[in-house]
C-alpha cells in the first residue's frame, strides 16, 4: 500500500495494489483501486514469500499478517496435488504471528493442514476473477458493502479433506487405467462419502463463519399432494451473537434404507441477514423429485416410500433440527 501525501494541486490519495491495473477503478476522489477509506490508513509491508525468514520477521513486527496462497492450475491439466504453493510460508508466519489471515485462491478443494492450526483466519475465495483483490479488501476491512450484505458470509461448496486421497480413490477410478476410468465411488461423492463412512473432514460442505453466531430450530414440513409429498419446509434461525450477519441454512434428506441412497442428500439452501437477538424463517421448496431416485431401467424418477428424515443446519456436519415424514 502506498500513501500519497496531499499537495497544493492534488488531495491525499491511498492506493492499494491488489491488482495490476488501476485504470478505471477509482472508488472516490481520495481512494483508488479498492482501498478502504480510514482516517489513518494501515501501513502495509509486502514480501513475495520466497524468503521465508524475511516473511517471518515482517510478521513478528506487524499487528496482523496476511498470507495469500494459491494452487498452480489451468485448463487442460489436473492438479498434481491438493497442497497449495508456498504453504510453508503460512505455517512459518502463523507460528510467528497469532493474528495471521490466510487467503486461498484455488479452483476447488485444497489441503489446509497442517498450517491451518497456526493461523487465526482462513478465507477461501475460489477463483474470483479480476475483482478478487477489491472483494478481499472489502471483507478484511469490514467495508460498507460487505457489512450491508452481512459478509463475510460465504460457505464452501465442497468438502476439504484432511489428507490427499482421503476418499480412497483407486487408480482405476483416478487417473484411470489404459485411458479408462471406473466410477467405483458410485453415489458417494463429496460430503456423501464422509457421512457414509463416518469420517470428520477438515471442513465440511457448507462450512463458513461470519462475525456472529446462529442457532437453527423448529424444522417443519408443510403441504402435501395426493401422494403425501410435502411442498416445502421451514426452519427458524436465531442470531445469538452481538452483530448482524447473514445466516446460510441447508436442508438435507435421509432416504429409507431400501432406497440405497447415501445417508444425506442436499435438497435446498437459503440465506437471510439477521440482526442481533432477532430471528427469521428460512423456506425450502420441495417436490416429488426431492424424494425420488433415478431408475436406470425405466429412465425416469421413481418416488420412494418409507420413512424420510429431514435435517437443517449450517453445514453437512452441523445439522441441529430434524423432522420425520412417512410416504
Amino acid at each position: 500500500m502506498e500513501n500519497h501525501q496531499a499537495t497544493p494541486s492534488a488531495p491525499a490519495t491511498h492506493r492499494c495494489w491488489f491488482k495490476p491495473s488501476l485504470e478505471g477503478k477509482r472508488a472516490n476522489q481520495k481512494t483508488v483501486s479498492g482501498t478502504c477509506t480510514r482516517k489513518r490508513p494501515p501501513r502495509v509491508t509486502y514480501t513475495d514469500g520466497t524468503n521465508v525468514d524475511q516473511a517471518v520477521a515482517l510478521a513478528k513486527d506487524a499487528d496482523v499478517a496476511v498470507v495469500v496462497l494459491a494452487s498452480t492450475s489451468r485448463e487442460g491439466i489436473d492438479r498434481a496435488t491438493l497442497a497449495l504453493d508456498q504453504s510453508e510460508v503460512a505455517a512459518a508466519v502463523g507460528a510467528a504471528q497469532r493474528s495471521t489471515i490466510v487467503i486461498v485462491a484455488a479452483p476447488g478443494q485444497f489441503l489446509a493442514k497442517p498450517w491451518e492450526g497456526n493461523v487465526s483466519t482462513l478465507v477461501a475465495v475460489g477463483m474470483s476473477g479480476q475483482e478478487q483483490g477489491n472483494a478481499v479488501t472489502e471483507v478484511l476491512f469490514d467495508g460498507p458493502d460487505a457489512h450491508a450484505a452481512g459478509c463475510p458470509c460465504g460457505r464452501i461448496p465442497y468438502t476439504l479433506p484432511n489428507v490427499e486421497n482421503e476418499t480412497q480413490f483407486p487408480a482405476s477410478a483416478y487417473p484411470g487405467i489404459n485411458n479408462e476410468a471406473y466410477y467405483s465411488e458410485k453415489l458417494e461423492i463429496g460430503y456423501r462419502w464422509y457421512t457414509a463412512h463416518g469420517v470428520k473432514p477438515a471442513y465440511a460442505f457448507g462450512a463458513g463463519l461470519t462475525y456472529t453466531t446462529f442457532a437453527f430450530s423448529d424444522l417443519k414440513v408443510s403441504g402435501a399432494d395426493a401422494d403425501g409429498v410435502p411442498s416445502g419446509a421451514t426452519v427458524v434461525v436465531h442470531n445469538t451473537g452481538e452483530r448482524s450477519g447473514r445466516a446460510v441454512g441447508q436442508l438435507y434428506i435421509k432416504y429409507p434404507e431400501a432406497s440405497g441412497e447415501p445417508p444425506l442428500q442436499l435438497r435446498g439452501f437459503g440465506s437471510a441477514v439477521i440482526e442481533p437477538a432477532a430471528s427469521t424463517t428460512l423456506t425450502f421448496k420441495l417436490d416429488a423429485q426431492a424424494f425420488s431416485i433415478w431408475d436406470v431401467e425405466s429412465h425416469e424418477w421413481a418416488l420412494q416410500h418409507g420413512t424420510f428424515v429431514l435435517s437443517a443446519g449450517s453445514a453437512s456436519d452441523n445439522l441441529s433440527t430434524h423432522a420425520t415424514i412417512q410416504l
